[in-house]
């Protein structure tokens, strides 16, 4: 809050640039504005996705899976754990530093207040609703979580009682969200 000259401290930064969309020698796409941003954005999310299921299919995607199976037991087979745990956090980080990278691109400001307890509340609701065990369970958590607080919200304006409680019974009755609920019928 009081490192101005770097931060803007309480009053955040403003006019953050937007990322050229170019590919170095080969020129860019003829694409502006908001669709170059999407564009920009899409690759991001495209390139996570695919690190993230890369890093899952590989050896230390089946570590960290016996690490939160059984952390004692993976301890005792020799495995650094906390080694592990800190490369899962680094990465999650890593993928979150981008993501806000271009949160700060898109509104071309960022304060204090742009992560503020309701925002973080509503990013777990997200992951939890759609499933926090798989790739796409978070994307599909975020779809409806959006869809609906749209849909209700012109309903009432105690719409967030009734998202909450809807979202109460989810958890209570889906533990695994709704991937892993549909993931287990296939089975």
């Amino acid at each position: 809050y009081k490192w101005t000259s770097l931060t803007g401290g309480t009053n955040g930064l403003a006019g953050i640039p937007r990322p050229p969309l170019t590919f170095g020698p080969l020129g860019s796409l003829p694409v502006e504005g908001e669709t170059a941003f999407y564009f920009e954005v899409l690759a991001a999310a495209a390139g996570g996705a695919l690190l993230l299921h890369r890093v899952g299919r590989s050896p230390l995607g089946h570590i960290l899976r016996g690490i939160r199976a059984n952390e004692a037991r993976m301890r005792a087979l020799g495995f650094p754990v906390v080694r592990y745990k800190v490369a899962a956090l680094t990465l999650a980080g890593a993928l979150a530093a981008v993501a806000g990278a271009l949160h700060a691109a898109y509104t071309g400001y960022v304060s204090p207040d742009s992560l503020d307890w309701i925002t973080s509340g509503e990013v777990l609701i997200m992951v939890l609703l759609g499933g926090a065990g798989t790739l796409v369970g978070p994307v599909v958590g975020a779809a409806i979580f959006l869809f609906l607080r749209e849909v209700v919200s012109t309903l009432t304006q105690h719409w967030m009682l009734y998202l909450g409680a809807l979202f109460m019974a989810c958890v209570l009755l889906f533990p695994q969200g709704l991937v892993g609920v549909l993931r287990g019928r296939r089975a």
